[in-house]
């Protein structure tokens, strides 16, 4: 009976043993967040961002039609890539579906012009600020001096992109008929098409969209800056945000990201001048 006693409990002890190992084998690395396991494990990171948003991030289109989403937005995030040693993969997406793409584990990080904000911190974190940038709106020329104020806009059509921070700000345009839509390109067609009279929209991309169209023009109007624009990442990744906010240090004290900005601002007015 003792004999047999002690086997079980023999047994007992090398399943818990053995359980033991393959717990300590299953978590890796502990010091690593489970982001940037996933990248060092891959060998890639994983950019989510909505290439409708030039200078940041746009669809670019070569002399032999192929297509390469380019822009400053981009260039941070190679930057961040280069940092960790690994391959950039860039995924485009409707801006709304980059924090839950993130919280997915689909793509790594969010560049967009995502704006750290308390709302957003509740589900994703954010890394220190690579820029912060004005707001105003993109109207027709013909309609330049009819809208100058938030209150010239009362009765107006006018649109924002959804999810972005003037979709949230034209929500609280008293008077004014407003509709939210997923793509930027779209809502500047729609304003030239005279479907909408305004376009609610951050200042470098709407100074951008009026100089790419000479029909439109950028107005500010009075609008509080839009906020500072950060690296979004999953909740839990305090290493991955630690090595990003190095790389946004080193652009920062280099004034890397305004000349990036102009970089692409420049470029871009280039590639619609050859096509035209």
């Amino acid at each position: 009976m003792l004999k047999k006693l002690f086997t079980l409990l023999l047994v007992a002890v090398m399943i818990v043993s053995v359980g033991a190992c393959e717990k300590k084998e299953s978590t890796g690395d502990s010091s690593q967040g489970p982001t940037l396991a996933k990248i060092k494990k891959e060998g890639k990171l994983v950019l989510g961002t909505s290439a409708d948003y030039p200078p940041y991030e746009w669809i670019s289109k070569d002399k032999d039609g192929q297509t390469k989403i380019i822009g400053a937005d981009v260039a941070l995030a190679q930057a961040i890539a280069d940092e960790l040693g690994v391959e950039l993969v860039v995924q485009d997406m409707q801006f709304n579906a980059i924090i839950p793409s993130l919280k997915s584990g689909e793509v790594d990080i969010g560049l967009a012009g995502i704006v750290d904000n308390e709302e957003r911190r509740e589900v994703v974190d954010f890394s220190d600020s690579y820029f912060a940038g004005d707001q105003g709106i993109l109207v027709r020329k013909t309609d330049a001096k009819k809208y100058t104020s938030k209150e010239s806009l009362k009765g107006a059509k006018i649109a924002a992109q959804i999810g972005t921070t003037q979709d949230e700000l034209a929500k609280t345009i008293e008077g004014a008929d407003y509709e939210g839509m997923t793509n930027q390109n779209n809502i500047v067609l729609e304003l030239k098409n005279q479907t909408i009279d305004a376009m609610v929209v951050a200042g470098p991309p709407g100074r951008q969209f009026a100089s790419l169209n000479s029909d439109l023009v950028y107005q500010d109007i009075g609008f509080e800056d839009e906020g500072k624009m950060s690296v979004a990442v999953a909740k839990g990744n305090e290493d991955l945000i630690a090595i990003i906010n190095k790389v946004i240090g080193n652009w920062t004290k280099e004034g890397k990201m305004d000349a990036e900005i102009a970089k692409y601002t420049d470029l871009s007015s280039k590639e619609v001048e050859e096509l035209q």
